[in-house]
């Protein structure tokens, strides 16, 4: 039978929103956070366990949900965050991927940039003050150098109320994978890789989030979400 060790070996978070009731704060292995006041309730409309997520009204207000925990690179490489969302209406902006701890939006989205100056990640970034409002950035950086960021094909521009699935995968030595699908058919139904970023893209000793969150540029900002899945590896080596 299964052992403790072989199915617990890794952590491993999956939240699928069924029994979801809160509307901020802790959730199990993962919290509501965000930036004014954010409503997170469940769409009783969607099959699946779906939360609408919605922000305050006005720029710099966000939303989102996270893993209550920070992760290591190079300690708990790989890491894997994957989620399935949409937005009713595209605008304004999103994000899903890894960062360390997110306080105002800026520090992750910022038109066309990673801001670097503030914080280490990887991520999906989606903004509609960027150059092009309406693609995907895959985006990393870190603290203390350039970011990387590229627009991924414009076979996955979101659209309005359309399920996507994005997946961010952080190496241990700071090499990072993107990987995207939609329900649209593009990639056949199944995750594509559509960008990689060499090591060194993300510090191997950040304490890295795995999130997804939106951001309001103006008015407010809705996002939906299915699931929110994470994996990591144990820090074997603590003495």
């Amino acid at each position: 039978m299964p052992d403790a060790l072989g199915t617990y070996g890794g952590h491993i978070v999956h939240e699928d929103f069924y029994h979801f009731l809160a509307t901020a704060g802790d959730l199990g292995p993962g919290m509501i956070f965000g930036v004014g006041t954010v409503a997170a309730v469940q769409v009783i409309d969607e099959t699946d366990g779906v939360i609408e997520i919605v922000t305050a009204s006005g720029a710099g207000n966000m939303g989102g949900y996270r893993a209550a925990g920070a992760f290591s690179p190079g300690t708990n490489g790989p890491l894997s965050v994957e989620v399935r969302l949409k937005m009713p209406t595209v605008a304004d902006a999103m994000s899903v991927g890894f960062a360390t701890l997110i306080a105002t939006p800026d520090e992750i989205i910022d038109a066309d940039t990673w801001d670097g100056g503030t914080a280490d990640g990887a991520a999906f970034v989606l903004d509609d003050g960027a150059t092009d409002a309406n693609s995907w950035y895959a985006a990393s950086g870190t603290s203390s150098a350039v970011s990387t960021r590229a627009i991924i094909s414009t076979d996955y521009d979101p659209t309005n109320d359309e399920w996507q699935v994005l997946r961010v995968e952080v190496n241990e030595d700071g090499s990072v994978n993107f990987y995207a699908a939609d329900e649209l058919g593009v990639g056949n139904g199944s995750l594509e890789l559509v960008a990689s970023h060499v090591a060194g893209s993300v510090s191997t000793t950040a304490l890295l989030y795995p999130y997804v969150y939106t951001a309001a540029n103006s008015g407010t900002a809705t996002l939906d979400v299915d699931y929110f899945h994470f994996t990591a590896n144990r820090d074997w080596n603590v003495e």
